[in-house]
């Protein structure tokens, strides 16, 4: 879904619709931010449930998608600063 946002902006900009692509742009970066606390929540959750390994992964995916809140979470959990 967010690479579809990313296409169609990126078709608008071919097309001078600049606004238009601006706001496909937004709506990207809107499941962006959704998705990566999903992540970086998932992540804590397998951490918990004792899958250090998953939590993880789940973590660097939420650092990834642009997740500023994880500093912790990578030191606490999987021993990276």
């Amino acid at each position: 879904l967010i690479k579809d946002h990313e296409t169609k902006a990126n078709i608008k900009k071919i097309l001078n619709e600049n606004n238009a692509a601006k706001i496909e742009l937004d709506e990207a970066n809107r499941l962006k931010t959704i998705l990566a606390e999903a992540y970086y929540q998932r992540g804590n959750l397998k951490a918990f449930l004792e899958d250090k390994s998953g939590g993880c992964q789940d973590i660097r995916k939420a650092k990834e998608l642009g997740y500023l809140k994880i500093h912790e979470a990578l030191k606490n959990i999987c021993g990276e600063e």
